[in-house]
């Protein structure tokens, strides 16, 4: 290996670095914006049931693919964070 294809070996290196240090911000940002959701749909559910003693036309039921949703993105978010550290 020459020194030009050494140093091209190098700033590579550098770049995937950097990308990964990119890559795991930005997962990060995902898991603190997946505690908010978290945190909001509690909020949710809690209205709901406020709602349906009430006798409102909301209920806990309505709620139910939102749960879903989070409980199928925190999968998929794990499995990508487990891809990017092996």
């Amino acid at each position: 290996m020459n020194s030009k294809e050494y140093m091209d070996f190098v700033k590579k290196n550098e770049d995937w670095i950097d990308e990964r240090k990119n890559i795991n911000n930005l997962l990060e940002n995902i898991k603190q914006k997946e505690s908010q959701l978290e945190e909001d749909l509690s909020n949710m559910q809690e209205f709901a049931g406020k709602c349906a003693e009430s006798n409102k036309i909301v209920t806990e039921d309505y709620l139910i693919p939102f749960d879903k949703a989070l409980s199928n993105a925190k999968e998929a978010l794990s499995r990508l964070e487990k891809a990017i550290n092996e």
